[in-house]
């Protein structure tokens, strides 16, 4: 669920801090762990 925090906390100041920039130094080792976490989710709800 760590990664599921972070996420969270990546939206809360993209939509509630003042000029808040996301870098791709920041965002970029995201997603291969985001692509994961949906693949199991898309599996839990479709496949059992």
């Amino acid at each position: 669920m760590k990664i599921y925090a972070q996420l969270f906390t990546f939206r809360q100041k993209g939509d509630y801090s003042d000029f808040y920039d996301f870098t791709e130094d920041m965002v970029f080792p995201y997603f291969e762990p985001v692509i994961t976490l949906i693949e199991t989710i898309e599996t839990l709800i479709f496949h059992e």
